[in-house]
C-alpha cells in the first residue's frame, strides 16, 4: 500500500507544522513503506492532491495532516474510490474530528501507517453551492459565520 500525507502549510501553528514534517520524513528515512509526502498551495489543493493520488496509487490511504479543513477538502477528493483509505494526523487548529475518538495515537507515525481501516458514513449537502460530502459535521446559521470569520482572522 502506498501511502500519501497531504500536508496543510497554513493549518494551526506553524511550529506545530514543521514539527510534524521533521518527524514524518525522519520516519519515511527509517521505514520500508511507500510514503509520499506533498504541501498544499492554495484552497482546494488537498482536493486536487488527492484524487490525483487515488487514480495514481491503488491500494493507497491519504493522510488530511491539518485540522478540519483540510480534512473536508481530502474528503472531496477520495469519494468514489474504493481502494482509497482516509487517515488523519490532527495538526490544525481545531481538530474537532479526531475528538470523536479515543485515540491518542494519531499522531504516532507507525501506528497511522499499520492501523487497520473503519468505514465511515458521509453526509451529502446540495445546494446553491453545488454538492459537498462533510464527514464529522455540517453547519448552519452562527457556526457558519464563524467559520467563515475564521479564515480573516487567521490573516
Amino acid at each position: 500500500m502506498t501511502h500519501v500525507f497531504i500536508f496543510n502549510p497554513i493549518a494551526g501553528k506553524p511550529s506545530r507544522i514543521q514539527q510534524a514534517r521533521k518527524e514524518l520524513a525522519e520516519f519515511r528515512a527509517r521505514s520500508s513503506e511507500s510514503i509520499q509526502i506533498v504541501e498544499t498551495q492554495h484552497k482546494g489543493h488537498a482536493t486536487e492532491l488527492a484524487r490525483q493520488a487515488a487514480e495514481q496509487y491503488d491500494p493507497v490511504r491519504i493522510y488530511a495532516c491539518g485540522g478540519d479543513g483540510t480534512i473536508n477538502e481530502v474528503i472531496q477528493g477520495i469519494v468514489g474510490y474504493p481502494h482509497v483509505e482516509f487517515g488523519c494526523v490532527p495538526i490544525g487548529s481545531g481538530n474537532d474530528f479526531i475528538k470523536n475518538f479515543n485515540a491518542p495515537d494519531f499522531l504516532d507515525y507507525e501506528k497511522q501507517l499499520t492501523a487497520p481501516s473503519y468505514p465511515v458514513d458521509l453526509i451529502l449537502s446540495t445546494g446553491d453551492f453545488g454538492s459537498r460530502y462533510s464527514l464529522n459535521a455540517i453547519s448552519l446559521s452562527w457556526d457558519s459565520r464563524v467559520a467563515i470569520e475564521l479564515e480573516t482572522f487567521k490573516k
